[in-house]
C-alpha cells in the first residue's frame, strides 16, 4: 500500500478524515501526508493529487555555513523609539571558522553595523539591535500608509532584504459591555479595527500554474476592494516569500495558518518531529513580516472531534491528540520563535483563557459570544439580516455561483449548457450545491428555464442564469457583512468578516469573487463597496414595513465622519427626477455605526400613487470631506419589481492629451461613459477576451444617468485600444434576464402586485432532500464524514435562529458512522 495507507493500517486506532462530494472515491489517509490536504479535492476543486518537486534545486557549498534566516522583533519605547533586534540565523557551519557579518536598516538613521564573527560547527546566531528615534509607523489599508524600512544583511557573498514595518498589532479578547463573553479583533498601532476580507485557497490545482503575477493581481484585487486582511487557510499550501513581501508593501493584514485541516491527526513520534521541524521552517521564514497579524493552528480541527463517531465515542483519546498536536507542538514552537504574535489553535474556536501559559477556552466552537465562527446557511433567506448571527468576528461565511459564461465554456460543450445538466453536476463538489442555488435564485428572482423554447437561444438562457447566480451571490454577501459592520455598535461587537473564497483553481460552481483566470465576479465588485471605510446601508422589513438606513465608518475613532444622508424616493419607470427627498444630518467618531433614518415604507410613499413594487430608494452619504457613498433599497424581493423596458449604451471618451508619466510601465486604462434610457438595475459590463478590471460594475442607473468607468486591462495581459475594447464589450441589466411579456418586463400602468408565490421550504426540502443528506463513502470503523461545505456543521451556533417567532434548532444524528442533518439538510444553526 501506499506509504500514509500504510501508516494508517499500522496505527493502534483510526484517525478520522472528511470526504467531500464528487472528488476522491474513498478514505485518503491524506491526515497521515504532510501534502496540500485539497489535493484530494474540496468541495471547490478537483482531486488531481500532483506530485513532483515544485521549486529549484540548489547545490550549496557551505564553507562558512548559510546565511538561512533572519529574524526581526520590536520593542516600542515609552518615549516614542523603537528598538529594532535582528537575530541573523547562520546554519551547516562545517567547522570554526571567523567570517564577516554586515546588517544595514536603510533610512532608519541608523549606521550600518559590521563586525567580524567566530562561528561553532553547526547552528549560530548573531544578534545586533537598532533603535529608531521616530519611526514611521505600518498601517493596514484604509488607516494610512504601509512605510517599510529595509534591512539588508549580507554575510561572505550571501544576502538577506528583509521587510521591517513598525507596528504593533493585538487580538483583544477582553469584556464587553451589555454582553457575555469576550470581545475578539484585531487592534493595530493601538486602533481598533473591523478586519473586511477573504479566505485564501491554493492559486492553483497545479503549483506551477501561478506565478508572482498572479499573487500580485489577487492581492492588488483585494486591496482594490478595500479589504485590509486574508486569512491563508489551512487545507492549502504554504505561500512563497514574494506573497509576503507584496502584502507588506500593500498594508494587508494576514492571518497565515498551518496546513492541518478538517481532519484529525496523529501523534506518533515521527509525525510530530515531521511538524515541528516544518513549522520551525515556516515561523523562521515569514515571522520578520508586519503583514502577518495571527498564527492559526489549524481549520475547523476543534470542531472536528464532533464529526466522527469515533470522536464523540472517546473524546479524551482525540482530545490528548489534539493538545499535543497544537498545543505542545506547534504553539510550543510558534511561542518560541515570534512570542508577540497572535495565535489562535483553531479556526473557529473559543479564543484563550490564559496566553502564557496557554490555557485553551474550550468548548463547542461556535459560542457566539467567544472568538470567531464560521457561517454557513444555504436555505434562510440571505437577504434577511436576521438570518446572520450576531457572532464576534466571522471567518468564513459564504453562498455559491456560476463563473462567468466567457470563463465556464472555455471547458464545456454546447450540449452543456444546461443548469441542470451532467457536466454543471460533475464540477459541483459541494453536495446539494446546484438545488440551494435555484432554491435562492426563485426566492428573489424570476428563474430562466432550464431549456430554451423555440424562439430563445439554449447559450442565452444558460447566461442568463449564470448572471443571476452572480447576481444572488453578491446580494448575499451584500446582505451579511452590512449587517455584521452595522453590528460593531452594538453588544454583539461583530468586528470582522472574512468570506469564503477570494479565488479558484478551476471553472466551476463555487463560492468565490475571483474566477479561476483573475475575472471578477459582480460580487467582487460590490465588495468594493460594502468594505468601502464608509457605509451607507438600508434595510427594508417586509414583515413590518420598517426601512432603516445606517452609516457605519471604519475610520480611525479620532477622525470624524460628518456629512448629509441625502434619500431620495423614484419611481421604477421613470426614475430621472425623485419623487420625494429627505435630508439628515450625520455627525459621528470613527469606527462606529450609527442609524440615521427610520421609518416605514407606507410613510415614505404617502400621497404617492404607487405601490411598493413600482418604487425604490437611493440613499447618499455626502462626507463633507471625500466621495459620496450609495445604495439602493428596493421594498420587495426582485422579482415582484415593475421594471420599464431598457437600454444600455457605453461609448469611449478620448483620452487625456497628456497622461501622467508613470516610472513602471503599465496598461493604458480606457474610460467609458454609460448610460440608460430607462431605470437600469446591475448593469454588469464584461470585455471579453480582455483580462482586466473596470472601476465599478453591477452598478445601477437611473433614467438618463450618465456613469463614467474606467477599464483597466491586468498587467502582462491584452492591451486594450479604445475601438478593439469598444468592440468586445458586453453589457446587459437585470431587465435582460426578464421573460419576455411579463408584467415586470413592461412599463406598464399602476398595478397592485401581489407576493409572488413559492414553495415553502420545508416542502422544497423534502423534495430535494435525497439530492441534499450526506453520504458515507469509504472509510473503516464509520471513520468518514461525507459533509457540506467546510464541514463545520455549516452554522455553528448553539442558538437556533428565530424564524415566524419560534426558535428552530436543527439536531444532529449519527447513522451508521456519517453525520446526518435533520430538517434543513445540514444547513441550520445547531
Amino acid at each position: 500500500p501506499p506509504f500514509p495507507g500504510q501508516e494508517r493500517a499500522e496505527y493502534p486506532y483510526s484517525v478520522p478524515e472528511v470526504l467531500f462530494f464528487n472528488t476522491w472515491p474513498g478514505y485518503s489517509a491524506k491526515n497521515f501526508l504532510r501534502k496540500t490536504s485539497s489535493d484530494f479535492g474540496w468541495d471547490w476543486g478537483p482531486a488531481f493529487i500532483p506530485q513532483g518537486i515544485i521549486k529549484g534545486v540548489r547545490l550549496f557549498k557551505a564553507s562558512v555555513g548559510e546565511l538561512s534566516d533572519v529574524l526581526i522583533t520590536q520593542e516600542p519605547k515609552s518615549d516614542g523609539s523603537v528598538v529594532i533586534t535582528a537575530t541573523a540565523l547562520i546554519s551547516h557551519v562545517p567547522a570554526a571558522v571567523q567570517t564577516s557579518l554586515s546588517l544595514d536598516l536603510q533610512e532608519s538613521g541608523n549606521a550600518p553595523y559590521s563586525t567580524t564573527v567566530t562561528l561553532e560547527p553547526g547552528e549560530n546566531e548573531v544578534i545586533h539591535s537598532f533603535t529608531i528615534l521616530k519611526p514611521e509607523l505600518w498601517w493596514p489599508v484604509g488607516l494610512g500608509e504601509p512605510h517599510l524600512y529595509k534591512l539588508h544583511v549580507d554575510m561572505a557573498g550571501q544576502s538577506k532584504v528583509k521587510n521591517v514595518g513598525i507596528r504593533t498589532v493585538r487580538l483583544v479578547e477582553e469584556p464587553v459591555p451589555g454582553s457575555e463573553g469576550l470581545s475578539f479583533y484585531f487592534e493595530v498601532n493601538g486602533v481598533p479595527i473591523f478586519s473586511k476580507g477573504a479566505n485564501l485557497i491554493p492559486l492553483g490545482v497545479f503549483y506551477n500554474e501561478a506565478d508572482d503575477e498572479d499573487i500580485e493581481w489577487l492581492l492588488q484585487s483585494s486591496v482594490d476592494a478595500n479589504m485590509n486582511m486574508l486569512r491563508i487557510w489551512g487545507g492549502g499550501y504554504y505561500q512563497p516569500e514574494s506573497f509576503f513581501n507584496m502584502a507588506d508593501e500593500k498594508g494587508l493584514l494576514i492571518w497565515s495558518e498551518f496546513m492541518f485541516a478538517c481532519a484529525l491527526y496523529p501523534r506518533s513520534t515521527d509525525f510530530l518531529a515531521l511538524v515541528e521541524a516544518e513549522v520551525t521552517q515556516q515561523v523562521r521564514r515569514h515571522q520578520s513580516h508586519p503583514s502577518i497579524a495571527l498564527w492559526g493552528g489549524n481549520n475547523e480541527n476543534e470542531i472536528a472531534l464532533t464529526w466522527f463517531k469515533q470522536s464523540t465515542d472517546n473524546r479524551d483519546l482525540y482530545v490528548v491528540d489534539y493538545v499535543e498536536l497544537y498545543i505542545n507542538t506547534i504553539h510550543r514552537v510558534v511561542h518560541a520563535l515570534d512570542p508577540a504574535r497572535a495565535w489562535v489553535d483553531s479556526s473557529p474556536a473559543n479564543g484563550v483563557i490564559a496566553g502564557d501559559p496557554y490555557i485553551k477556552r474550550w468548548g463547542y466552537p461556535g459560542d457566539l459570544t467567544y472568538g470567531d465562527l464560521h457561517h454557513y446557511d444555504f436555505y434562510s433567506d440571505c437577504e434577511l439580516p436576521a438570518s446572520f448571527p450576531n457572532a464576534r468576528f466571522v471567518s468564513e461565511f459564504g453562498f455559491q455561483s456560476l463563473p462567468s459564461f466567457e470563463t465556464y465554456s472555455k471547458v464545456l460543450a454546447p450540449e452543456d449548457y444546461n443548469r441542470k445538466g451532467d457536466m454543471l453536476l460533475f464540477r459541483q463538489r459541494h453536495e446539494g450545491g446546484n438545488d440551494q442555488l435555484e432554491y435562492m435564485i426563485d426566492l428573489h428572482f424570476k428563474l430562466p428555464p432550464a431549456e430554451a423554447s423555440a424562439n430563445q437561444s439554449q447559450a442565452k438562457v444558460f447566461d442568463d442564469y449564470i448572471y443571476l447566480t452572480q447576481l444572488q451571490q453578491s446580494r448575499c454577501y451584500d446582505t451579511a457583512i452590512s449587517s455584521w459592520r452595522r453590528h460593531k455598535a452594538t453588544p454583539a461587537r461583530t468586528m470582522g468578516a472574512l468570506y469564503w473564497q477570494l479565488n479558484d483553481v478551476w471553472q466551476g460552481p463555487t463560492w468565490s469573487s475571483i474566477e479561476y483566470g483573475g475575472k471578477w465576479k459582480p460580487l467582487h465588485y460590490a465588495l468594493k463597496k460594502v468594505f468601502a471605510p464608509v457605509l451607507v446601508s438600508g434595510y427594508h422589513d417586509p414583515a413590518t414595513g420598517t426601512v432603516n438606513v445606517h452609516v457605519t465608518s471604519d475610520l480611525k475613532p479620532s477622525d470624524r465622519t460628518e456629512g448629509v444622508l441625502r434619500t431620495r424616493l423614484y419611481a421604477y419607470k421613470d426614475s430621472s427626477v425623485p419623487l420625494n427627498e429627505w435630508n439628515e444630518t450625520v455627525a459621528m467618531q470613527g469606527n462606529d455605526s450609527a442609524l440615521v433614518l427610520e421609518s416605514t415604507s407606507k410613510a415614505l410613499l404617502l400621497g404617492k400613487d404607487l405601490v411598493p413594487a413600482q418604487c425604490f430608494l437611493e440613499t447618499t452619504f455626502i462626507p463633507t470631506q471625500g466621495e459620496p457613498t450609495s445604495t439602493l433599497l428596493h421594498f420587495t424581493v426582485l422579482k415582484e419589481v415593475l421594471l420599464p423596458a431598457t437600454t444600455v449604451t457605453i461609448q469611449a471618451l478620448p483620452p487625456p492629451s497628456s497622461p501622467p508619466p508613470s516610472p513602471v510601465p503599465s496598461p493604458t486604462p480606457v474610460e467609458l461613459s454609460v448610460t440608460a434610457n430607462n431605470t437600469a438595475l446591475y448593469v454588469f459590463i464584461e470585455a471579453i477576451g480582455f483580462p482586466g478590471s473596470f472601476s465599478d460594475n453591477a452598478f445601477h442607473l437611473r433614467k438618463g444617468e450618465e456613469k463614467h468607468v474606467v477599464f483597466t486591462p491586468r498587467k502582462g495581459g491584452k492591451e486594450a485600444g479604445r475601438e478593439e475594447l469598444l468592440a468586445s464589450l458586453q453589457v446587459r441589466s437585470l431587465y435582460d434576464t426578464l421573460p419576455v411579456g411579463t408584467a415586470a418586463a413592461a412599463a406598464g400602468p399602476a398595478v397592485a402586485v401581489g407576493k409572488a408565490k413559492h414553495k415553502k421550504m420545508e416542502d422544497w426540502e423534502a423534495e430535494n432532500v435525497s439530492r441534499v443528506m450526506g453520504r458515507t463513502e469509504g472509510g473503516r470503523e464509520g471513520s468518514t464524514a461525507q459533509l457540506m461545505r467546510s464541514p463545520s456543521m455549516l452554522v455553528m451556533s448553539k442558538e437556533g435562529r428565530r424564524e415566524g417567532g419560534k426558535r428552530r434548532v436543527v439536531q444532529v444524528k449519527e447513522e451508521g458512522g456519517r453525520k446526518l442533518r435533520g430538517g434543513a439538510a445540514m444547513s441550520r444553526d445547531l
